[in-house]
């Protein structure tokens, strides 16, 4: 089921069973692409970063 819907300029992406697709359209052709993204503890930055 898809939940969210976004159109931009170079194609579309939507939110597909908790994965964000990217559709984008090239002069090469189409490309298909999962976005991933990682979440980090604020606090084990912060000690990182001291």
């Amino acid at each position: 089921m898809i939940k969210r819907f976004e159109i931009r300029k170079d194609g579309i992406g939507f939110c597909y069973e908790e994965s964000w697709i990217n559709l984008t359209v090239t002069d090469e052709g189409i490309i298909v692409a999962e976005e991933i993204s990682y979440e980090v503890p604020i606090g084990s930055q912060l000690s990182k970063i001291k």
